[in-house]
């Protein structure tokens, strides 16, 4: 009689692992965020920017000043599209930021002499000089 060879197999566990997170992209902080100033910031081509990150609802509506950009021959980077709370980790705390922020260099600084020199060929200069205004809504 032949014994009979029972293989014991062992039952593997159901693996409750969760599948291994990647980690999104470390992006550098943004300088100017809000639908306005991120516009103005983007057609002013003093301005050198170096990205621009965006919710895929705001890249829609900001379509436009993308074109605009474009049609002025104004070299720009391609947006970054993130979600809203990726977007919100690289500005300040309860920031408004409209989906949009913009991460550049800031603009050369003038001084009141450097403005009076490049008007001085003009029959009418305006100047308008404001010191802590803390909401820009109220300019």
């Amino acid at each position: 009689m032949k014994k009979s060879h029972k293989h014991k197999h062992k039952k593997q566990k159901p693996s409750h692992k969760a599948p291994p997170k990647h980690k999104a992209p470390a992006f550098k902080p943004a300088d100017l965020y809000g639908f306005h100033a991120v516009v103005a910031a983007w057609l002013n081509p003093e301005r050198h920017v170096e990205d621009l990150y965006c919710t895929e609802n705001a890249a829609q509506g900001f379509e436009e000043t993308l074109k605009a950009a474009r049609s002025q021959n104004i070299e720009r980077p391609e947006p970054i599209i993130l979600d809203k709370r990726d977007l919100e980790k690289l500005l300040p705390q309860d920031a408004v930021h409209q989906g949009l922020a913009l991460r550049c260099k800031p603009l050369p600084e003038f001084g009141i002499e450097d403005l009076v020199i490049r008007t001085k060929d003009h029959d009418h200069a305006l100047f308008v000089m404001l010191d802590q205004v803390t909401d820009p809504h109220n300019v």
